[in-house]
């Protein structure tokens, strides 16, 4: 009788199932988010839409910084960004915070991106 080993052997299974866990992100709900904001947990939360495009929006999260994408990194070079505390970055639909959080996981930050953005943040509103 062949046992898994046989049909699989290790190597192809470690290739198969390694997950480079420097890049692992922690994917934010918005209703996690908002117990953090209820429980007023010391994060710091990051709208990385243009500026022009978070201005003309009704849409905005109490207490969140507006940095543009193309900025967050120029101020993690500059060291301005904190390490020692969470971040979440938030955008319109999810795809340029999740961009940001993946960067700066990389990096060292400890960084969650709110799933959705705020298209999502304001579905759950209603």
């Amino acid at each position: 009788m062949r046992g898994i080993a046989d049909l699989f052997p290790l190597s192809a299974l470690a290739e198969f199932v390694w997950v480079d866990l420097t890049h692992f992100l922690i994917v934010m709900k918005v209703h996690e988010l908002k117990e953090k904001l209820t429980h007023k947990e010391d994060v710091l939360l990051l709208d990385v839409r243009e500026h022009d495009e978070y201005e003309a929006s009704a849409d905005k999260i109490e207490g969140a910084q507006n940095v543009p994408m193309g900025e967050v990194f120029t101020e993690a070079a500059k060291g301005n960004l904190p390490k020692d505390k969470k971040i979440i970055t938030v955008c319109k639909s999810g795809g340029r915070c999740e961009i940001v959080a993946r960067e700066l996981k990389a990096k060292g930050y400890d960084i969650e991106y709110l799933e959705g953005g705020m298209e999502e943040w304001k579905k759950d509103a209603k």
